[in-house]
């Protein structure tokens, strides 16, 4: 996954991190340095957290597909 942050309007490239998706669950989970993010898929929508190692909730994120 490719992670960009918008600045000014424009996207600027913060890395990419590897993920796996569990079909059962349709639960995608990326693991990276600092911690981990785990997003559930609904339609077009992602929800989920993003966790430090320690396990301390870092960040909720809310995703839709614009069209």
């Amino acid at each position: 996954m490719k992670l960009d942050k918008i600045v000014d309007g424009k996207p600027v490239t913060m890395g990419t991190v590897e993920c796996s998706y569990d079909s059962s669950k349709r639960a995608l989970i990326c693991e990276f340095p600092r911690g981990v993010f785990h997003f559930t898929i609904q339609a077009h929508k992602m929800a989920g957290t993003m966790n430090l190692t320690d396990g301390r909730l870092w960040r909720k994120i809310t995703l839709s597909k614009s069209s």
